[in-house]
């Protein structure tokens, strides 16, 4: 399976990895205020060099933002006017300002980034650069670079861990785990785990760390207290997504080569049951409840939803071309569906399982963030 043709690297980034709570920012060079308009969206599009956004409140596109070469990863500071947009061919960052919806800052990291994810409190953003092998370290209050961490080979995505100690990062050619300590921004320890690490899940209470690898079908799980490995459990050919439950209970892992869905259960770290899914199953989300489980089946151009305590599929649903990044609004309400390949994001009633509507961006969008 060729990963990076899937948009993998550039939309996990959004799930639980960019929904990250953060505290408020603040920055001279842009005031932060807490949001005063309508819940947004925005849809980082690769190929038009731009981010649409989406209010919510009318369904439709209201500003379309140029930014960098082939933007990919796209991140917000929460209870803020900032948003973050990783662009890979420019190998930059732009800041957007949502209430003038224009760019404030491009910050310049190094070469081939897709992701960005902050610290708890809001003050630090790390990006890993995948062709320089090393992340670089963002000042968010300054919106300004204040280091470059070396890490092993090809860094392609991380996770900061709830506590906001620890940054994990994982470095897909080179079968690592790099953990960067976040106080001084030092690498603290290099993990040999399964290879070719693509996703990474850590629970909330910090105690266990979770890498999937691309090829192996195989999930290693870690006690990050001990820095000690616990086990490897096989869970298919390509598990290439991890979606955590809100309460850290299970662990949904989607197989793009098998067409399932396993779901680990991260008290025991064993398998608890494995379902059938569409064709190339990706990116998913949880209900803050955590009642439902919503799958994009990017092969198969469906989205489907599963009841997580009966364990039954409640609807299947057609979507547009190729939906890879996914996300829920406020309050479960509505359930938005990135098509890659028709250019547009499909807009589902979370009660009624009906596409809502469709709503035109621009070309090749690759995640979604949603304030």
């Amino acid at each position: 399976m060729n990963l990076k043709s899937r948009s993998t690297f550039g939309g996990l980034l959004l799930s639980a990895l960019l929904a990250c709570s953060l505290a408020a920012c603040n920055s001279s060079a842009s005031p932060n205020t807490v949001w005063h308009h309508s819940s947004l969206a925005f849809i980082s599009n690769g190929q038009a060099n731009s981010v649409s956004i989406i209010d919510l409140s009318k369904m439709r596109v209201v500003a379309e933002v140029p930014v960098g070469m082939s933007p990919t990863g796209i991140a917000l500071c929460p209870h803020s006017n900032l948003v973050f947009v990783v662009n890979t061919s420019s190998n930059s960052v732009s800041v957007i300002n949502s209430e003038t919806q224009r760019v404030v800052r491009e910050i310049p990291v190094r070469s081939r980034p897709f992701f960005i994810a902050f610290t708890p409190d809001g003050r630090k953003a790390y990006v890993p650069n995948s062709g320089s092998s090393d992340v670089t370290v963002i000042d968010v209050p300054r919106l300004m670079v204040i280091g470059q961490v070396r890490v092993a080979p090809g860094p392609s995505q991380l996770t900061v861990s709830p506590d906001g100690k620890h940054v994990f990062v994982a470095c897909y050619t080179s079968a690592q785990v790099v953990s960067i300590r976040t106080s001084d921004d030092t690498v603290e320890a290099n993990i040999d785990v399964v290879a070719h690490p693509v996703s990474l899940a850590v629970l909330p209470d910090n105690s266990k760390l979770f890498v999937s690898s691309a090829d192996t079908g195989k999930i290693s799980i870690f006690d990050i207290r001990r820095g000690a490995l616990l086990t490897t459990l096989t869970t298919g050919r390509a598990p290439v997504f991890m979606q955590l439950k809100p309460d850290g209970g299970e662990l949904f892992v989607s197989d793009a080569d098998r067409d399932t869905v396993t779901l680990l259960n991260t008290s025991a770290n064993n398998v608890s049951t494995t379902i059938g899914v569409g064709h190339h199953p990706n990116q998913s989300v949880i209900s803050s409840d955590n009642s439902r489980f919503y799958i994009a089946n990017y092969g198969s151009n469906s989205v489907q939803v599963f009841n997580i305590d009966e364990r039954t599929m409640l609807a299947s649903i057609p979507v547009g071309a190729a939906p890879d990044a996914i996300a829920l609004t406020a309050g479960n309400q509505y359930l938005l569906v990135v098509n890659s390949r028709s250019n547009d994001v499909s807009v589902i009633d979370a009660q009624t399982f009906r596409v809502f509507t469709v709503i035109p961006v621009g070309l090749s969008p690759r995640a979604i963030a949603v304030n």
